[in-house]
């Protein structure tokens, strides 16, 4: 399977956000509806017709009962704030480095 490069990854000192960075790739889309789906997040991230690298300098917001997400889109990179109780965002963690490897 092909994986997303994570770039970086950390918490807030009081373990109620956490962010991820990730180089800007097609496979986002496919892998975030994923783990969307899995969070129990209705919405989908994204139009299969719309290419990923077309959203530049924008930010897309999902939220439930458990998550409140914010993507942001920059030419290279995309950011993730994911904030939730300390339990799902180790959760959330989990999930984002089954589909990515860190970059060195």
């Amino acid at each position: 399977m092909k994986t997303l490069k994570l770039i970086g990854l950390g918490n807030d000192e009081f373990n109620k956000r956490s962010f991820f960075i990730l180089e800007q790739s097609e496979l986002f889309q496919k892998y975030f509806n994923e783990i969307l789906e899995k969070i129990k997040i209705k919405d989908m991230i994204y139009d299969e017709q719309l290419p990923i690298k077309s959203r530049v300098n924008e930010i897309d917001h999902f939220k439930n009962e458990d998550y409140d997400i914010d993507v942001i889109y920059t030419k290279e990179k995309i950011m993730l704030i994911v904030r939730s109780k300390q339990e799902n965002l180790e959760r959330f963690k989990s999930l984002i480095l089954a589909y990515s490897t860190m970059e060195k």
